[in-house]
């Protein structure tokens, strides 16, 4: 009972985290772009 209860204060607080995190949030940066080797063809005769 007592792992229960410490379950669900964990999930108010994180949702309550979130949540208030949520208004400072503005998203500022750069698209992710993975890094990606050039595409080299080779033809098998």
């Amino acid at each position: 009972m007592i792992l229960e209860g410490l379950i669900v204060f964990v999930q108010t607080l994180r949702l309550h985290w979130v949540e208030w995190f949520g208004k400072f949030y503005e998203g500022t940066g750069h698209p992710f772009a993975p890094y990606q080797e050039p595409m080299t063809w080779i033809v098998a005769q």
